[in-house]
């Protein structure tokens, strides 16, 4: 019998990690003035006016974040979260798709259903996070998303957050407008909705010279210590992971009359 669990317990593990290929893979930026393609007035563009830091679940394609910011010139007037043109990080695209977040005074978190193109660009580093004010209606801090250094992963979607969708316009960001083209395109068409990263160069989110972006958040509770899974690394209760163990029990039942079997014999 304790072939048979060993048995059942290998095929368990080769099964669930099998089709546990689900992930999610955090993002941070630091928001800055500089990083604006339109110079900012009556801001310093050094000063960082805040962060935001996103999760993206590849099984679900939602894209879960929160975007703080402060020190700004005015009220915020408009929270987007943009992708830039293929290969130009730093410019910004058209202005009719983009993920609107409603304002709030100082901190605002959300949720939205991102295409595969959007997903690439974000891996990219060609997804950026812009608040706008009055005095700066083309934005007023910008940054990059870049991906969270290996393990620094606490962050956690707000279940309260709203669903957004990705579309353009009026309606919570009348006040904010955004530099760029607008383009004709159905606000569904990921593939040319605006954005754009740091003007300092490259796609690092922190300005070049503060190193790897933590999103100048406050940071996060510590991540809590995975499951033991019994040597297996299972990532995700899929329907193909039910299948797995209901196969481990079929597996364990039959090894075990068979050897019942050849005892009585």
């Amino acid at each position: 019998m304790k072939v048979a669990l060993s048995l059942g317990t290998l095929v368990a593990c080769v099964l669930v990690a099998g089709s546990a290929s689900a992930a999610k893979t955090a993002f941070a930026a630091d928001l800055y003035g500089r990083n604006e393609v339109t110079p900012v007035v009556e801001s310093n563009p050094d000063q960082m006016k805040g962060g935001a830091v996103v999760l993206y679940d590849d099984q679900t394609k939602i894209l879960c974040g929160r975007v703080e910011y402060n020190d700004l010139t005015g009220p915020a007037t408009g929270i987007h979260i943009h992708q830039a043109p293929a290969g130009q990080p730093d410019k910004d695209g058209p202005a009719d798709a983009k993920i609107i977040i409603p304002v709030q005074p100082d901190a605002v978190t959300f949720k939205a259903s991102i295409p595969a193109a959007w997903a690439t660009s974000l891996v990219a580093g060609e997804v950026y996070a812009n608040v706008h004010t009055a005095k700066n209606p083309k934005g007023e801090a910008r940054g990059t998303l870049d991906r969270f250094p290996e393990g620094d992963d606490g962050f956690e979607c707000d279940p309260n957050a709203p669903m957004l969708t990705i579309g353009g316009g009026g309606g919570a960001d009348a006040g904010a407008t955004d530099a760029g083209t607008s383009s004709s395109s159905s606000s569904s068409s990921s593939s040319s909705s605006s954005g754009g990263s740091d003007t300092s160069g490259g796609s690092s989110s922190s300005g070049g010279d503060e190193g790897t972006s933590s999103g100048g958040l406050a940071p996060e509770d510590e991540p809590k210590p995975p499951a033991d899974s019994g040597g297996c690394n299972a990532t995700s209760s899929t329907p193909e992971n039910v299948l797995a163990f209901g196969l481990l029990a079929v597996i364990g039942i039959a090894l075990g009359v068979r050897e019942r079997r050849s005892k009585n014999r």
